[in-house]
């Protein structure tokens, strides 16, 4: 799934106005008949919810609205350029890396009819707030591969959040008068017009975050691709080894069930299965980063835990305390992951799964059931005008991908904490 993408966007110039004179029989002192130049083409950024991806944009490092047209003779307006029209999904933000501004309309004299216009020069590059040691080239030519966001120069600029949201991102030059708007009764033979204004330039990265209600938390090889699959209709990957989810995943969980009215009484949420942590994923090994990017748009955080040692309590009669003690660190690493990562994250609405337990005996069940997992403060009713918090513990959910138990335990609470966040 391609999330991330850099481009260099070239809005269109306005088009120069023209210096030119009427010329026809019988009359040769026809005035000024120069025409203003067409306006440039803008760079325009459209939301779309039927795009999932940035991949029409795969490959694609630079985009060129058309430039405006040069007045004409007889007092002709150029044509204007085309705007560029870029559909993006809903999602998406868009972040300033450097800009090169559009100059203003500034008069150029010639000193006949007919003679080239003088050439002028382009405003500098100009970086993001950040990083200022990075030049302009170096921007253009940074691979993205392995691309930490937070080490680069960049500026939030919008973000899509609607179908149909429209945004101006590069703005085209307008265009310059022509000789024909200079005249007065002080000038009557005007050898001046204005040049177009040059259309913005913007280097930018597009970075799509999945909006979801649901996002699974995970070290690789817990579960999160069989449970996805399972209570959607997802294909995400699966295998016996780490890493087999190389990208973001989307389904849909019916929460709730259906009623003996029909399906009116079943609830529906977005689930997200992104790519498992490692330690150090917060300072971009492993796939972290990635995962961590899209963690930010989620509403309530799913950790699922699970244990190579469930096997081993079973069969071999390790210690119980060396099971709750791995849980429990798998926890406390992920936490902390995403709070160095992003602090904010770590106040989102959380459950813990424990998936697996197919594995375990029904003695060994109750004894990690009692596992606590941090708490949590919640506003009571808000119609008693009661706005004391309450704390409470975080105790996990006990299930199993295999078999499919506890999964519908599990979606009653996931459903009870998207109502309340």
């Amino acid at each position: 799934m391609l999330d991330l993408v850099k481009l260099k966007l070239l809005a269109g110039d306005g088009g120069n106005g023209r210096v030119s004179f009427r010329r026809e029989k019988y009359i040769p002192k026809g005035g000024p008949d120069g025409g203003n130049g067409g306006a440039g083409g803008s760079i325009i950024l459209v939301g779309n919810k039927h795009l999932n991806t940035l991949g029409q944009l795969s490959g694609v490092k630079e985009l060129l609205a058309k430039n405006g047209q040069a007045g004409g003779k007889k007092k002709k307006s150029g044509a204007a350029g085309e705007d560029l029209i870029i559909e993006v999904p809903v999602g998406t933000v868009v972040w300033l890396l450097a800009e090169r501004l559009g100059g203003q309309l500034n008069k150029f004299y010639l000193e006949r009819e007919g003679q080239t216009t003088p050439e002028r020069n382009r405003p500098n590059w100009i970086l993001a707030p950040g990083e200022q040691n990075l030049q302009i080239e170096e921007l253009v030519s940074l691979s993205l591969k392995n691309l930490n966001l937070k080490d680069l120069p960049k500026q939030k600029l919008i973000e899509i959040s609607e179908h149909g949201q429209k945004v101006v991102l590069c703005q085209g030059g307008a265009g310059g008068r022509g000789n024909d708007a200079f005249k007065s009764a002080g000038n009557r033979i005007p050898l001046e017009a204005e040049y177009g204004e040059f259309g913005e330039q913007k280097l930018v990265l597009l970075e799509l975050k999945l909006i979801a209600d649901v996002g699974l938390v995970g070290f690789p090889s817990v579960g999160k691709s069989s449970f996805l699959n399972r209570v959607t209709k997802a294909r995400s990957k699966v295998g016996a080894y780490p890493f087999t989810t190389l990208e973001a995943h989307l389904g849909v969980w019916r929460l709730g069930g259906p009623t003996s009215s029909g399906l009116r009484g079943a609830k529906e949420a977005v689930l997200a299965d992104i790519p498992g942590l490692i330690a150090g994923a917060s300072r971009g090994k492993g796939l972290g980063i990635e995962f961590l990017r899209h963690v930010e748009r989620t509403r309530v955080l799913v950790y699922m835990l699970a244990s190579d040692n469930l096997v081993q309590v079973t069969s071999e009669g390790l210690s119980l305390e060396n099971l709750k003690d791995d849980l429990q660190q798998q926890f406390v690493q992920l936490r902390a992951e995403l709070g160095e990562y992003e602090p904010e994250l770590l106040k989102k609405p959380y459950l813990v799964a424990i998936n697996k337990i197919d594995l375990l005996s029904e003695d060994l069940r109750l004894k990690i059931k009692d596992l606590e997992f941090g708490k949590t403060e919640k506003l009571r009713n808000l119609e008693t005008k009661n706005l004391h918090a309450t704390s409470y513990t975080i105790y996990p959910i006990l299930i199993s991908v295999a078999t499919g138990e506890g999964l519908n335990e599990l979606g009653k609470k996931v459903l009870k904490e998207i109502s309340n966040s």
